[in-house]
């Protein structure tokens, strides 16, 4: 007995699977070409502030929602309302105020009880911390922002209980 034998045939021009298939790549090549001329907006993208020259260290006074940052070679220290500037705010991302603390402030320390601003001054004379009265600079209140701050110097050091 003879079997039947089917033969499957194949034609060489486009079928209307490689022409769906062809105008998707299209289509998909143009987005990505639309889209390399827009990036897209990132919605984990952070806001970004311009502060002065090496910023090195921040802190921050819950209080009043202010944030200052060290700007170690402008001898400054940047004043900013962490109210208007935050992931979910961002029209306040500028720096309200400036600081005038002394050359290469490094290190910061707020006081939240006395509201005091204390910054470790590297350069000029040794051992010399600026003190700032932040409660008269800061978010809420900028009238003493253009203060000369108070330089207390430290001449001698306790190391282990003794005094050298």
């Amino acid at each position: 007995m003879k079997k039947n034998r089917e033969t499957i045939h194949w034609r060489r021009d486009f079928s209307r699977l490689g022409i769906a298939a062809a105008g998707t790549l299209v289509l998909g090549a143009a987005a990505l070409a639309a889209t390399a001329l827009q990036p897209p907006r990132l919605p984990w993208g952070l806001p970004t502030i311009a502060v002065g020259n090496n910023p090195v260290v921040d802190v921050v006074d819950q209080a009043t929602h202010t944030i200052y940052v060290a700007n170690g070679v402008d001898n400054t220290v940047s004043v900013m309302d962490g109210s208007k500037c935050n992931s979910t705010k961002t029209t306040g991302c500028t720096p309200i105020a400036t600081l005038t603390v002394g050359p290469n402030p490094l290190f910061m320390a707020f006081d939240p009880t006395t509201s005091t601003l204390y910054v470790t001054i590297t350069g000029g004379a040794e051992n010399t911390i600026a003190v700032v009265n932040a409660s008269t600079c800061n978010a809420k209140k900028t009238s003493g922002c253009g203060q000369t701050p108070a330089v207390t110097v430290a001449t001698r050091w306790r190391h282990c209980g003794r005094i050298s």
